[in-house]
């Protein structure tokens, strides 16, 4: 809804601030941060979440670091039936489960990765405004 009420005015107020030579190509490079958004929230939403912060990743890698299955064992089991059977396995309940995973693998550290994301953009655009625009 957001992207929806804000994409025709952001692209009227483009249309205006342009140069009307220039109108095509400043519409054009405005669609440059939802490119770059697209690319890497695909990026983060799939290898590094799930490396960092899937309960059942961290789960799976607890089970065979700690000798109780084989990888190629539990690497094609579904996710409920894997955790329903690692209580049984562990002999704890879910939310001891759930707070020793938590606890290993420190599944919060992904937020580390969008604070720096963020602070990188801003030291990005800070030395672009410092460098670049004053030439």
């Amino acid at each position: 809804v957001g992207e929806m009420t804000s994409s025709p005015k952001i692209t009227e107020y483009i249309g205006r601030i342009a140069p009307k030579e220039k109108v095509a190509l400043y519409m054009g490079y405005s669609f440059l941060p939802l490119a770059g958004g697209n690319l890497l929230g695909g990026l983060l939403s799939g290898k590094l979440y799930g490396s960092l912060s899937d309960k059942y990743s961290m789960l799976r890698k607890y089970l065979v670091e700690n000798g109780h299955y084989q990888l190629n064992e539990i690497a094609d089991m579904d996710d409920a039936v894997l955790f329903n059977s690692s209580l049984e396995t562990l002999n704890m309940n879910s939310h001891e489960l759930t707070q020793t995973l938590y606890n290993t693998f420190q599944p919060g550290t992904i937020w580390l990765v969008f604070m720096a994301i963020g602070l990188g953009t801003a030291a990005l655009l800070f030395l672009y405004n410092r460098f670049i625009l004053k030439e």
